[in-house]
């Protein structure tokens, strides 16, 4: 297959180059204020591209940004969509350089573009909410690219060199998004299954991954590797396979989703930005990550490579979790005796948000602790939350919390038994 030439540089592609490599070594603020921005514009295009570099910082980062319709289309591709720069043909993932031909299907005209980037109404603060509001726009839009053909004109040189697609690439990976999303809800319900119920809804997904040839299997596998438990969906998977009697690229699609899939665990130990602060954004996903590398660990007949990568991604993200863990309760939970945790103000308000601030970055650690107990490294946490306790159960500093609230905390880090046998003694 001959690729697509080159795109042209157009003075507006050069100036957004320009722009994209100066984003490139911006700082934080600079990089959100340049999202927010792009996120205001009615009709992105072409600005769109300046975020392409920062792509990685900003999955860190973690902004809140709006919920747009193109957005909420897009969600249930989420995980193997990647960057057009680090995609390949043979990868079992989505390059985002396909979003552009996908608007241009589902809406050919301006006013249709307008409606995709306008902000979805409604609550999205939970995966249950966003499910709902965005079954119908995923069905619709399914629908549509099965409707549709895809343009004369993208079988041009011009057309493809453009795009850097052409259009025997492009057409798979619309099907297989299209099968992604006539399958949203049910993979998006999967990880909460277990049992007779998820092995139900996985044959379900599998039939028609099956049925949308090797890239809509292979796919098809790695999301749901990358939304449900290794050790649940793996077996399931291979029952499957032999019962179906799938052989050749389908028997290799379920192995290259494996290592895909380590690669990614692996790319998310190591992207941790030095001073990232835990919020609940990074907890949840380093807790993610022990899961899923819990998960791998766990699986039998796996092939010896895959159990070797396996056991050092473990290690690598008991050392990873820890080190964020000690630098967070010292930073802000255990400061050097002496040091206020509280707001040198006598403002009622400053000191309650102090105390939130506080319980939830206890509990994020204790989040932490819990999930490092199912790699097998529980003690090393136990022993500093031990130390946290021990701290603010001691007798009040002049800078101290109020007794109620340190019970809370000490409850946090060392159980309720711990905060109750500091109550004061019955007069």
């Amino acid at each position: 297959m001959t690729p697509p030439d080159r795109p042209r540089s157009t003075p507006a592609a050069i100036h957004v180059r320009g722009l994209s490599q100066e984003l490139r070594h911006a700082s934080d603020n600079k990089i959100l204020q340049v999202t927010r921005m792009v996120d205001m514009l009615p009709e992105r295009g072409p600005a769109d591209l300046l975020l392409e570099p920062v792509r990685a910082r900003l999955a860190m980062l973690r902004p809140v940004r709006p919920m747009t319709r193109l957005r909420l289309l897009l969600t249930p591709a989420d995980p193997v969509l990647v960057p057009a720069k680090s995609w390949h043909p043979d990868a079992l993932t989505l390059p985002r350089s396909i979003i552009a031909p996908l608007v241009s299907l589902i809406a050919p005209t301006p006013e249709d573009v307008r409606g995709l980037n306008g902000q979805v109404p409604g609550d999205v603060s939970d995966g249950a909410a966003l499910t709902r509001l965005g079954a119908p726009l995923w069905a619709d839009t399914a629908r549509r690219l099965t409707e549709r053909d895809l343009p004369a004109a993208w079988s041009s040189r011009e057309w493809q060199a453009q795009h850097g697609l052409t259009v025997t690439v492009l057409a798979p990976l619309l099907r297989a998004l299209r099968l992604l999303l006539e399958q949203a809800v049910t993979l998006r319900q999967m990880p909460t299954l277990s049992d007779a119920p998820l092995e139900a809804s996985l044959a379900e997904v599998l039939a028609a991954g099956s049925a949308a040839g090797p890239l809509g299997w292979g796919v098809m596998l790695a999301m749901v590797l990358g939304t449900c438990r290794a050790e649940l969906v793996m077996p399931i998977m291979q029952r499957f396979m032999r019962d179906q009697r799938l052989a050749g690229p389908y028997a290799a699609g379920l192995e290259k989703a494996a290592k895909e899939m380590l690669d990614r665990i692996e790319d998310r130990i190591d992207a941790i930005l030095p001073e990232a602060p835990l919020d609940a954004a990074l907890a949840s996903e380093r807790i993610a990550l022990a899961e899923k590398v819990g998960g791998f660990n766990r699986l039998d007949q796996r092939p010896p490579e895959e159990q070797r990568r396996t056991s050092r991604l473990r290690l690598k993200l008991i050392e990873t979790n820890h080190a964020l863990f000690e630098r967070s309760l010292r930073a802000r939970l255990l400061p050097p005796v002496g040091t206020a945790v509280m707001p040198a103000t006598g403002d009622p308000g400053a000191r309650d948000e102090t105390v939130h601030t506080l319980e939830a970055e206890a509990q994020h650690l204790r989040g932490l602790a819990i999930a490092a107990k199912r790699l097998g490294d529980g003690e090393r946490y136990e022993r500093l939350l031990q130390e946290a306790a021990a701290r603010y159960a001691a007798p009040p500093r002049a800078e101290s919390l109020p007794l109620v609230d340190r019970m809370r905390l000490v409850e946090l880090f060392a159980g309720p038994e711990a905060a109750w046998a500091m109550r004061p003694p019955a007069p």
